[in-house]
Formats: structure tokens, C-alpha cells, sequence
């Protein structure tokens, strides 16, 4: 993998916290699990290019300046009956979870009635409330119009409090009736008084009020009037989905007009930013769609000067999508200012080539999230890429730390933050940069996945001391009690190895760093990105094409710096191996632990890198003695028997010193010989030396 490629959900700071990012751009694609995105891969590309906003997040200006409903947390839906194969409406539904079993058992009986006659008889002996509603609704059923009016009609002309619970339904059953019967004014003001009297708390469990608002938009259709249709639908979609699906046929069923048609549906206002948000969100699919070629469309959009200026943004960047950047750049200038039109304005900066405009605009944009503006609304999502593009443009300027405050203020980019921290940025710019921006392990939740990016980026910066041989520093940034211990424990087995006067406690101290490396090495010692991913834990690998981009010299360099370059996938398991070797080295070839070291040595590459295992049990075959598991060298390995290799280690020197004493009698004998002599001679001009 290139030497410089670039290789989790929470919201960003901007300077306060925002939410996840849907994928925008080309990633990584693999099995496994959602790789996050990422812009540094491919840098220039994804600067440059404006992503589709999502539909739903574009339509917040379509709505009607009416009172809020009140938050309904009861609302009943209809349900499927899995054992009755059938689909059970929510009004039926609610009258069993409503009402007293018996009345509920009554009402049943009523519904299942033939006709409307039937339908009131079975009734008798329930409030006149439910006993007309309950006929009316078998009426409706029915499509017998007139008895369903009738009786509607009479729950409404019931006492105030005599209809409380059926009020609502009766209203929006008998608008639906006026629909059918062609009565469609009278039928579109009991909608908008339904909707008045739920938002002054009358009960309304099926949300009626909402649904009347489609059917409002329905009416407004049918009558041509699309500007009232759109706010009808905009302001249903502030409460269900349904209203947003609404807006999108409404979209294609303008596109569907011929030009003269279109030409004058777009004399109001609502259907130009209807339509040059659907054409900005849906950019990419309309491009393939013969049926409403977008050049059509956009001469159009264009034609009235009025609405240029009234929703320049919009078209700007529908121009901008098409490749039009000079008439982005001019509708821009009649824009209102904006979070997105800064962001595009960036953009447009970026191609002609001014980073130091670009970098203004960016900054621009992040001041005006928070700025309410006649434009489109950028999301949460989209908010946090401008901040992470703009921490893209400051990397490629040389402003390392910006870049790293920017991508960590991002927080949905954590591939794109991790590369500067672990590849560009120094140890001390890291801490620094840590010790003002994370200064503490944050808590976590087991139950979910508990890595936040601040203990992320403690967990880089802990690896890279760690890697760097400044395991003390390194201590103090650990955020998982695991990691720590096991990094403590490493640091104990460091001090013995080299501390230790005995061989057989170096090498059983080696060893016990060589098990730690293994055991924790993707924890203490893996990059976060390539060659180990720790990102993922190690399962999963991100398989990008080399980058054709030419990064500066100074950021190359940089990364030279910071990264061992040939390191291997997993290279911390080679240097546990190398770990067991050299314990190996301290130990009686004949006894067991030199055997089982160099087995740990073979067996932690054996499955990955069989040549790289291959040398030590070699080693093993060329100096070891015979062991009863050797058959299953490298596969199975016994734990080394220190106590054991020692008093090997005193065999082997008793034996040693007894064969060198049998092969050198003569010469031992004549130099004891010598000493007695020598000593005596001494001892005796001692004696004569001394005075009397």
C-alpha cells in the first residue's frame, strides 16, 4: 500500500456538537462494517465537488404559519393481523384500546354490520356519539354517501360534551364525504377548523389533524394551485413522512409539464424553490432521465430575473452541478449571504485556484450555521463537512495544527483526523494539541461502542510514544484499563530484561515481552491506519487505490518522519517473534524453554508469514534438543520452563567444568603442584623476613 494513503456515530463541533454524516463521497467498499468516511483520499476531488443535499433536510421554508400541534405521544396506527392475514385499521384499533371491553366488543359488532340500517340497529344502547360514528363509518365503507353524511353530521350537532370522542374522526370522515360528494370548499374549512381545534387540545389519537393536511394539499392540487399545495404538504412533513413523499411526486409532476405549462406554474414562488431544490437533491439520478432533461429545466428556472435574485443560492449551485461555475459565481453575487452559499463560494475558489479565499469562505460558513437564512438550510451533516473541508484546504496550505483542529472539530472524518495525528503532526505537536483539545479519558458505554474520539486520539498518541520507546509518557494516555495494564506490565518486563544479572531472568523477561507485544500488541503498539488499521481492531483493512495526488515536500517528509515506511500488517507480531528469539539466545540450547521460545517465535507468524516463521524452526531443528512435541512445532507450543532451563544452565556447567578437569589431568595436577610450591617458597621467605 502507498507509503502516504489515507487509510465512528457522533456529532461535531462547530463549535458546538453536531450530528453523523451520511456517505457523501466514494469509500473504501468491503464486507464488514461501515468504514466512515473520508475526504483526504482523494483531496482535490472531493473540495471541488458539491454533494447532493438530502431532499428532506431542504424543505424546511414549505410550511403554512400555523399554530404548532401540541406533541401527540399516543397516536394509533394500523397494524398488521399476522394471524388473521389481514390489515387492521387504526381506528378499529383504537376503539378496542380506547374504550371499556364491553362497549368495545358492541362497536365490533356494529362494524361488521351489512349496510348502514343494520349498522345503527346493532347499536342501540351506545352513546349516541359512538352508536351514529360507528353507522356512519359502515356507511363510508359502503360508499353510501348520504347516510354517511347524516350521521356525521349528528355527532357534530351532539352537545360539546356529548362528541369528545369522536369529534376529530367525524370531522375528517365527513370532509373525506364533502371530497367525494364534490363539495370540496366546504370540505377543505372543516380540514382547517380540525386542525385548529387538535392544536387547542382537542383529542385527536388517529392524528387526523395531520392527514388532513394531505388531503388539503390533494384539493389544491386538483385545483391547480400548486404554491398552496406545496406549503400544505411542507407543513404536513413537519410531522410525518408522508408529507415529504408529497412534495417529491408534486416535484416530478412539475417536471412532467410541457414548457408552457411549467413556464406558468413557475409564476409561484413556491414551485421555483420546490423545484430547484428537487433538481438540487436529486441531481445525480435526474441526469439519467431522458423525461426531464435538466438544461429544460434550469433555462427556465432562469428565465425570470426576479427569481434569480429570490432563490439564487439554489440555482447557483444547480448551476454549479451542471459545470456552469461562471453563472455560479454571478448568481452568488445576487445571493443572500449564507452558510451555503459561503460553502460554494469555497468551492468556486478552490477551482480558480485562491486558497486564501477559499479559506475565508469556509470560515464564513462555519459563522453562519447557526444564521436562519432564506437559503438552503445546511444539515448537520453537511455542516460538519465544510468543517472537515476546511481542515483539508488548511493541510494542503501547511497549517498542520488547524487542519487537526478542524478534522477533530468534524468529528464524523475520525480516518481523515487519525492521518494527521498519527502521520503528519509531531510527538509534541500531538500532546500539545491533545493537552488542550482532550485533556481527559472521557467515560464510556459499554453497551455501545464506547471508543469516543477523544480517547481515539489519546489512543494514537499512547501508540506512537509506545512505538517511539517513551513508554512512561505513554502511560498517562491510555483511556482503557486493559491498555494500560498491559502497557504497564510491558514496561515491568522492559526494566527486568535489562536490569536482570541472571541470562535465564533476561531471557524469561524477553519473553514475557515478546507474550505482551502478541497478546496486546494491535492495543500498544498498531497504527491506527495502515499497515494495521487498529480503527477497525485489525479485522479489516481499507483497499484504496494509491492517491496520484502530489502531496507537498514538507507533509511528505513529515510522514517519512513519523512512520516506519516498511512496516508490515501486524509488524508488531515480528517483533514479538524477534523478542521470543533473543530469549531464545540467553537459553541451554538443550533445555525446553529454548525449544518452546523459538515454538512462540515460529507459531505467532506461522499463519500469516509461514518464510518469516520458517527461520526459527529451523534454528530450533539446527541447535535444540529433542522434545516429545516437536511434531507439532509452531502449533503447539508449551509455555517455557524457566525454573528448569536454570538448573539446566548449572548441569550443563558442572558437566562442562567435570569434562574439562578429565581432559586436562596433567596440566591441572602440575599447576596445583606449582601453587603448593609457589605458596610454600613464599610462606618461607615470609618466615625469614621476620624480625626475632
Amino acid at each position: 500500500m502507498h507509503t502516504l494513503q489515507l487509510a465512528f456515530s457522533r456529532r461535531c463541533l462547530i463549535p458546538v456538537l453536531c450530528a453523523p454524516f451520511f456517505v457523501l463521497s466514494p469509500i473504501a467498499s468491503a464486507c464488514g462494517p461501515d468504514f466512515p468516511m473520508q475526504l483526504l483520499d482523494g483531496r482535490q476531488e472531493n473540495l471541488l465537488r458539491l454533494p447532493e443535499s438530502n431532499f428532506i433536510n431542504a424543505l424546511a421554508p414549505f410550511s403554512l404559519q400555523l399554530p404548532a400541534l401540541p406533541e401527540n405521544a399516543n397516536v394509533v396506527t394500523g397494524e398488521y393481523d399476522w394471524q388473521g392475514q389481514q390489515q387492521v385499521s387504526a381506528s378499529v384499533i383504537a376503539e378496542q384500546k380506547l374504550l371499556p371491553a364491553p362497549v368495545a366488543s358492541q362497536v365490533q359488532k356494529v362494524r361488521a354490520a351489512a349496510n348502514f340500517s343494520e349498522a345503527f340497529a346493532l347499536g342501540e344502547g351506545l352513546s349516541p356519539e359512538l352508536r351514529w360514528y360507528s353507522a356512519g363509518a359502515v356507511a363510508f365503507t359502503k360508499q353510501d354517501w348520504p347516510n354517511a353524511e347524516t350521521a356525521f353530521r349528528e355527532v357534530l350537532a351532539l352537545p360539546s360534551a356529548e362528541q369528545a370522542q369522536r369529534r376529530s374522526w367525524a370531522m375528517y370522515s365527513l370532509a373525506r364525504v364533502l371530497i367525494a360528494k364534490g363539495s370540496n370548499t366546504e370540505a377543505d374549512k372543516l380540514f382547517k377548523d380540525l386542525y385548529l381545534e387538535v392544536a387547542n387540545g382537542l383529542a385527536d389519537p388517529l392524528n387526523l389533524a395531520v392527514s388532513g393536511l394531505g388531503e388539503q394539499g390533494r384539493l389544491a392540487l386538483r385545483s391547480g394551485n400548486w404554491q398552496d399545495a406545496i406549503a400544505l404538504y411542507g407543513t404536513q412533513a413537519n410531522y410525518e413522512h408522508s408529507g415529504y413523499e408529497s412534495l417529491l411526486q408534486v416535484a416530478r409532476q412539475l417536471l412532467a409539464l410541457d414548457d408552457a405549462a411549467l413556464s406558468d406554474a413557475l409564476k409561484q414562488p413556491f414551485v421555483v424553490k420546490l423545484l430547484s431544490r428537487y433538481l438540487l437533491t436529486q441531481y445525480n439520478s435526474l441526469s439519467y432521465d431522458e423525461t426531464a432533461p435538466l438544461p429544460r429545466i434550469t433555462k427556465l428556472l432562469l428565465a425570470n430575473s426576479a427569481f434569480q435574485v429570490e432563490n439564487a443560492t439554489e440555482l447557483a449551485a444547480l448551476s454549479y452541478q451542471q459545470g456552469e461555475f461562471e453563472l455560479a459565481s454571478k448568481l452568488l453575487q445576487l445571493a443572500k449571504p449564507s452558510a451555503y452559499g459561503y460553502w460554494l463560494s469555497a468551492k468556486l475558489a478552490v477551482r480558480a485556484g485562491d486558497e486564501q479565499q477559499a479559506v475565508a469562505a469556509y470560515a464564513n460558513a462555519s459563522k453562519a450555521f447557526a444564521v436562519v437564512a432564506d437559503a438552503i438550510p445546511l444539515s448537520d451533516d453537511e455542516q460538519c463537512r465544510v468543517q472537515a473541508e476546511h481542515g483539508v484546504l488548511q493541510l494542503q496550505r501547511g497549517d498542520y495544527l488547524q487542519a487537526m483542529t478542524l478534522l477533530y472539530q468534524s468529528r464524523n472524518y475520525w480516518l481523515d483526523a487519525a492521518y494527521v495525528a498519527e502521520r503528519v503532526l509531531t510527538i509534541d505537536e500531538l500532546q500539545q494539541f491533545i493537552s488542550e483539545h482532550a485533556p481527559h479519558a472521557t467515560a464510556t458505554v459499554e453497551s455501545a461502542d464506547s471508543q469516543t474520539m477523544e480517547n481515539q486520539l489519546r489512543a494514537v498518541l499512547a501508540r506512537r510514544l509506545m512505538r517511539a520507546g517513551k513508554l512512561q509518557q505513554a502511560l498517562g494516555h491510555f483511556s482503557d484499563e486493559s491498555s494500560y495494564l498491559a502497557a504497564k506490565q510491558y514496561q515491568a518486563a522492559l526494566k527486568a530484561a535489562s536490569s536482570s544479572w541472571s541470562d535465564i531472568d533476561k531471557a524469561a523477561a524477553l519473553f514475557q515481552m515478546a507474550t505482551i507485544t502478541r497478546e496486546h500488541g494491535m492495543q500498544l503498539f498498531g497504527y491506527e491506519l495502515a499497515p494495521d488499521y487498529a480503527v477497525f481492531d485489525g479485522y479489516y483493512e481499507l483497499w484504496n487505490t494509491p492517491s496520484t495526488e502530489v502531496l507537498s515536500a514538507a507533509e511528505i517528509k513529515r510522514v517519512n518522519t513519523a512512520s516506519d515506511s516498511t512496516a508490515k500488517r501486524f509488524h508488531y507480531r515480528y517483533t514479538a517473534s524477534a523478542l521470543a528469539d533473543r530469549a531464545a539466545d540467553l537459553l541451554p540450547h538443550n533445555s525446553q524453554a529454548f525449544a518452546a521460545t523459538l515454538c512462540y517465535a515460529s507459531r505467532w507468524l506461522l499463519a500469516r508469514d509461514p518464510e518469516a516463521a520458517a527461520p526459527y524452526y529451523q534454528r530450533y531443528l539446527r541447535d535444540g534438543a529433542y522434545v516429545d512435541w516437536g511434531s507439532e512445532f509452531g502449533q503447539y507450543c508449551p509455555e517455557p520452563d524457566f525454573a528448569k532451563a536454570q538448573q539446566r544452565l548449572n548441569d550443563n556447567r558442572s558437566k562442562q567444568l567435570r569434562q574439562f578437569a578429565r581432559h586436562n589431568k596433567v596440566a591441572l595436577l602440575a599447576g596445583a603442584l606449582f601453587i603448593l610450591f609457589g605458596a610454600g617458597w613464599a610462606l618461607t621467605r615470609w618466615l625469614r623476613r621476620r624480625p626475632s
